[in-house]
């Protein structure tokens, strides 16, 4: 008896073992391909990632790795290849797909061996209007590299400077605000042979172009570039995101192609120093002005070298000029309300530009 329920044992462990073996056998080849990409639309805020998986499942309905094909599956950008980066997680099945900051469409194409045509899908790259520095601008705004901040206040101050030898006539708003927003601009442009054509007087033109973006082409802001609205500070600027997260947002209706002074300096620019020894070429001085009502606030560019170029502001029929002063002559200066220095009330410091970081 014993020996014919060992025999019995012994079969049934073998069925159960061959039945095994055939399972996985059975189990190693691919049924069927899905590719998933999540989600289908993720901010342009350079940060933000969105997840290609594809999924080899078996007739038994389990996940397998990329063994089970010949060879490893392919992915393709055929359209908005610049807009994202690829990142492979390391099994040739998943993939990130991170975010730059352009917005549009990205078109990825699949290709597993053995199934004749690709899978498709279609990545949308929206407006991002995320501001995780809390500087009152988007992220995607803000000038994130070295090179782009160096490029922006050479142009910046070029272009300052250019104005005390011929007024640029694409430059209307002339007061010393309208300076800063003029200057603002135009550094942010293409400085191409067209620019370059009406403008021969600067200074210096051997100066590369911001990359990150260009005016009027800003991301979320087109040509709405200067923060209007009140003090991030002390006003809701800054807003609950949707349901992706905690990030901080700023709300569009703030921004607008004009700022008075005030506002450019409360929205549009930071507080730096009160010391010289602080300040950078492209910084902006600023005075309190309550000798006139109109004009409550003066501006100076700082184009380094303890160099100053400002308009001097209409007066009646006198529409003013552009004129350069040193730090050293402000100090000078009979009337001690333009001394740039921290004991001066008058004077509130030197600024810099937000997207400067």
């Amino acid at each position: 008896m014993g020996t014919r329920v060992g025999r019995i044992i012994l079969a049934l462990i073998g069925l159960a073992i061959g039945a095994w073996v055939l399972y996985v056998v059975l189990d190693r080849s691919v049924e069927t391909v899905d590719v998933v990409l999540m989600p289908e639309s993720i901010p342009a805020d350079g940060v933000t990632s969105a997840l290609l998986d594809i999924r080899l499942v078996s007739r038994f309905g389990n996940r397998l790795s990329s063994g089970a094909l010949p060879s490893a599956p392919t992915i393709e950008i055929t359209e908005g290849s610049s807009m994202v980066k690829v990142v492979p997680l390391g099994d040739s099945l998943r993939y990130r797909l991170v975010a730059g900051f352009d917005r549009g469409r990205v078109v990825v194409h699949v290709r597993v061996p053995g199934i004749p045509a690709p899978y498709e899908e279609v990545l949308l790259l929206t407006p991002s209007l995320a501001d995780r520095d809390r500087n009152g601008y988007p992220d995607v705004v803000d000038l994130s590299s070295d090179d782009d901040r160096a490029a922006f206040r050479r142009w910046f101050v070029a272009i300052a400077l250019g104005q005390l030898t011929h007024l640029d006539d694409q430059w209307s708003d002339r007061d010393c605000a309208g300076l800063l927003r003029y200057c603002f601009r135009e550094a942010l442009k293409r400085h191409d042979n067209r620019w370059l054509a009406s403008r021969r007087w600067l200074v210096s033109a051997a100066i590369p172009d911001v990359a990150k973006y260009n005016y009027p082409d800003v991301p979320v802001l087109g040509t709405r570039v200067f923060n209007a609205g009140s003090a991030p500070e002390t006003d809701a600027v800054i807003v609950p995101a949707e349901a992706s997260g905690t990030r901080d947002r700023v709300r569009l209706e703030h921004f607008s192609t004009f700022a008075e002074a005030s506002r450019l300096k409360d929205n549009s620019m930071m507080f730096v120093s009160r010391d010289r020894a602080e300040a950078l070429a492209g910084d902006v001085l600023f005075y309190l002005n309550d000798t006139r009502s109109a004009w409550p606030y003066h501006t100076m560019v700082y184009v380094g070298g303890d160099r100053t170029v400002y308009h001097t502001g209409p007066d009646g029929d006198d529409p003013g000029i552009v004129k350069q002063m040193t730090l050293a002559q402000l100090a000078a200066h009979p009337n001690p309300r333009w001394h740039p220095v921290a004991e001066n009330p008058y004077f509130l410091g030197f600024y810099r530009w937000r997207i400067l970081g």
